[in-house]
């Protein structure tokens, strides 16, 4: 199989920790499809393969990561490995869904970000990204969320990625803040918990506003 390796400029920039910055997409195309494989100066977003179940398994057993998550963590191997199949299946029908996200120095894996929920008649998408504890505040999810919506607008040309989290999920909205997504308002009441009812905030950003 041959694979090239294509790397292309964005003549947009993005302001990080008050910088701007212009950076390049880099993603590998395979001969009979592709394959996402994103690249920021310290990560790498690439495709599950099943050498990262038990990394999976780590990230979706640990319940701090899925605090303010829908997600119900797993607790024995032998669901995560299901799930994990699932996952690559759709990989290889070439849906858009979660990737593993890497460090290029270490190969380290660090946690998943990706798009899910594309809807191809309305040209929309929603960006996900879940690390580990170990990985919060460290700019990892900035980084890697900054790469996928250039991807996201610059290659796949969708129109709309949105975003919905916990209003007391302070450090997911603040990665949204930082690349630049809208508020459209706030759900009051809209998810149930065994602590009670909780807000969430919608964002959202469209083509027109990445160009900005």
């Amino acid at each position: 199989m041959i694979t090239r390796r294509i790397q292309i400029w964005s003549p947009y920039t993005f302001r990080l920790s008050g910088y701007r910055v212009r950076q390049s997409i880099v993603y590998e195309e395979k001969e009979g499809g592709s394959e996402m494989g994103l690249e920021t100066n310290r990560l790498r977003l690439e495709e599950y393969k099943m050498k990262d179940l038990d990394d999976f398994f780590r990230l979706k057993s640990c319940d701090e990561v899925w605090r303010y998550e829908r997600f119900c963590p797993i607790r024995k191997r032998a669901q995560a490995e299901e799930l994990f199949r699932g996952r690559l299946k759709s990989m290889c029908d070439g849906e858009l869904t979660c990737h593993g996200v890497f460090l290029k120095e270490s190969a380290e894996f660090i946690g998943e970000a990706g798009i899910l929920e594309y809807d191809a008649k309305n040209n929309r998408g929603v960006v996900c990204c879940n690390l580990l504890p170990e990985y919060w505040g460290k700019g990892y999810g900035t980084e890697i969320t900054a790469e996928i919506l250039r991807y996201a607008f610059l290659l796949l040309h969708i129109e709309r990625i949105s975003a919905l989290v916990l209003e007391e999920n302070v450090g997911a909205i603040r990665v949204l803040n930082k690349n630049g997504f809208v508020l459209e308002g706030t759900l009051r009441n809209y998810y149930k918990y065994d602590s009670g009812y909780q807000n969430v905030c919608y964002y959202s950003m469209l083509a027109s506003d990445y160009r900005r």
